[in-house]
């Protein structure tokens, strides 16, 4: 951050109190605006660890109180303070004027291609690995990654991959409150909550037009979300060719995305489950050619996936070899079932580390995923 900066300390923020100044994070992106709440203490704690700032103020500059440095963030902690942007933007689109929203958007967009850019492997760890937080918030994160990793391999160009992730960003705005009790939810729909899911399409066009979004690509995509291939989605129940390549594209990484996230309902799906679901829906819900390139680029075994080796040891994928079945792991259970003081990184073209099956995931796992990626 520049010196007209300063780090927030636990001290300054209360759960709960609209915040008195606009809070950035590391690299000067705008995370919190004055008046929006934080929820808990834990969240308080959680963020100034990874590094909040503010303006410097009058009373700052009497007291000569210096700037701290940035700290370096990791894709892990990148992709935890998105949450907390993302969160902003909604805030703003619900605004009478959401007058910022159109480049906080557009900013927001180009930070999750530069993510994707630096290291995708983690981004996708972390879609596998951490899904701590509101589901409103970290959902549409990991489909706008999982958007960007299909929308490259395609060669579309940086501009048009940017729309395409702010509307998987924003697709669901129109029901933001009830996708999150929805996620909750153990029992069915009811009929009130199912007009709104079936509505939410065009109110979010509403809403993203009323704080002036007018990408068009992008709204078209938000209102057609919903559709699948074989005519089955809504609200048009459109099919075929007529569905715009990227509502293809957002469907599809969607429907992964929600896949492998666990639910009150039910446990995620390993990743290898998920992707075979995909081969399955190839051609129905989902587009035959996308479902091919999607599971040629994530590989059989995609970063965070658990498997056990042929030695015996428990490993967590962290890199995509060179081909799908020969990915970069690090080990963090002996043969024994023993857990190791440090991982142990293999790769997997190597007999005795070759993959023998996927396992569920460990909980309980020694180390942080930042660990596992070499980032602390």
């Amino acid at each position: 951050m520049a010196d007209q900066h300063r780090r927030l300390t636990e001290d300054e923020l209360h759960a709960g109190v609209p915040l008195p100044w606009n809070v950035y994070d590391a690299n000067g992106r705008l995370l919190l605006r004055s008046g929006n709440l934080i929820d808990s203490k834990q969240q308080i704690e959680a963020l100034c660890a990874l590094g909040l700032f503010r303006a410097l103020t009058a009373a700052d500059a009497a007291k000569d109180d210096a700037p701290q440095p940035a700290v370096k963030l990791s894709p892990f902690d990148t992709i935890n303070l998105f949450q907390y942007r993302l969160k902003g933007i909604f805030a703003e689109i619900n605004k009478p004027s959401g007058a910022a929203v159109k480049e906080l958007l557009a900013n927001f967009a180009h930070d999750v291609q530069t993510l994707c850019t630096q290291d995708l492997d983690a981004g996708l760890g972390a879609l596998h690995l951490d899904n701590e937080g509101h589901y409103t918030h970290i959902h549409p994160i990991h489909t706008a990654l999982l958007a960007e990793l299909i929308g490259k391999r395609l060669g579309l160009g940086d501009a048009e991959r940017q729309s395409i992730i702010g509307a998987a960003l924003t697709a669901n705005i129109g029901m933001v409150d009830l996708q999150e009790l929805l996620h909750l939810q153990k029992e069915p729909l009811t009929a009130l909550q199912r007009k709104e899911v079936w509505g939410h399409p065009e109110r979010s066009v509403e809403l993203l037009k009323g704080a002036g979004i007018d990408d068009m690509l992008l709204l078209d995509t938000v209102q057609s979300h919903h559709e699948r291939m074989d005519g089955s989605g809504y609200p048009k129940g459109l099919s075929g060719t007529s569905i715009p390549m990227s509502v293809r594209m957002i469907s599809l990484a969607d429907t992964y995305s929600a896949m492998v996230t666990p639910r009150a309902y039910r446990v995620e799906l390993q990743a290898k489950e998920a992707l075979k679901e995909i081969f399955l829906r190839r051609g129905k819900e989902i587009d035959e050619s996308l479902a091919h390139v999607f599971i040629k680029e994530l590989g059989i075994y995609p970063p965070g996936a658990w498997v056990r080796l042929e030695n015996g040891e428990i490993a967590v994928v962290i890199r995509r070899g060179k081909n799908a079945t020969n990915p970069i792991v690090q080990s963090i259970i002996s043969p024994r079932g023993g857990a190791y003081t440090t991982p142990h990184r293999h790769s997997c073209e190597q007999q005795m580390y070759q993959i023998k099956e996927v396992v569920r995931n460990e909980k309980n796992c020694a180390f942080s995923v930042r660990t596992l990626w070499g980032y602390e």
